[in-house]
């Protein structure tokens, strides 16, 4: 709700929160830390900070694949992230490739057809 509004650094503190309150409670390479720091990527990702929000999303994709796997859609939500900062930085040959591997598992789960 913060960064719908605008208030992104409100957002970030409280995605931080929750990071480290998920990090106490699972540990730092469980599937809800990495939707933690998928979220706040998102969030950094639109205040304008890439680099870091690059950082994120690897760190999310990394546990992402060594917990749910990389054929799952969690995986598939955090490439197409880091495709988009790829768009941002022009780095389009890269970003295509993010995005070809995020529609590769939204396909798979949803079938082609699905407006996701």
């Amino acid at each position: 709700v913060m960064s719908v509004m605008g208030k992104y650094d409100n957002a970030i503190k409280l995605h931080t929160s929750a990071l480290a309150i998920r990090e106490a409670v699972f540990g730092p390479a469980h599937q809800d830390v990495a939707i933690s720091l998928n979220n706040m990527g998102c969030v950094i990702l639109a205040k304008g900070d890439y680099v870091r929000a690059l950082e994120l999303f690897k760190r999310a994709l990394e546990i992402n694949e060594s917990t749910v796997g990389v054929h799952h859609l969690a995986t598939g939500t955090t490439v197409n992230n880091m495709g988009r900062v790829r768009v941002i930085e022009k780095d389009y040959v890269a970003a295509s490739k993010l995005f070809r591997r995020g529609l590769r598992i939204y396909e798979y789960h949803l079938g082609a057809d699905h407006p996701e």
